[in-house]
């Protein structure tokens, strides 16, 4: 369990910087960072794994190491809909293949998932679900109504629906 706990880490640790700010750059930007934030991430991982597996981690270090992979969970969760935000914000021709159904599940999914986050007192849980309903529903749904067909200028999704 440790092994397979340590390894989830690492590669959680590789992907945040690489997911987030290859949502977060432009394009050419974040192609020149090539694959060096990832591998920052995975050496900074693997350094706390060792430095725990050899008990040089002080103790503090130790309790945040074990709650990193939680936040690091949410934290990729929470790129999700930034990505596809600015990509509706950039090039409002790609909400063509959006579905606005989709956007309500995904909010009602996450909005269902606060009560119980509040309930447990899980920040980490609460934060997740919170920003997935905002950002990943409304935000979606938000970008989908300011958004207009270049062909006709109408709206994807008008306010008499």
């Amino acid at each position: 369990w440790e092994l397979y706990q340590g390894l989830v880490g690492v590669v959680g640790l590789a992907a945040l910087p690489q997911v987030g700010l290859a949502s977060l750059l432009p394009a050419h930007t974040a192609a020149r960072l090539g694959m060096l934030p990832g591998a920052a991430g995975a050496g900074l991982g693997l350094a706390l794994v060792v430095l725990g597996r050899a008990g040089a981690l002080p103790p503090a270090l130790a309790t945040a190491w074990g709650r990193l992979s939680g936040w690091t969970a949410t934290l990729l969760f929470m790129t999700m809909p930034i990505a596809q935000l600015a990509r509706n914000l950039a090039n409002p021709a790609s909400l063509e293949g959006l579905s606005i159904l989709s956007s309500v599940l995904a909010m009602t999914g996450n909005a269902l998932m606060v009560p119980r986050a509040l309930y447990t007192r899980d920040v980490i849980w609460l934060l997740g679900s919170t920003w997935g309903s905002a950002v990943g529903g409304w935000g979606v749904m938000l970008s989908l109504f300011l958004g207009r067909r270049a062909a006709d200028g109408a709206r994807y999704v008008t306010p008499s629906a």
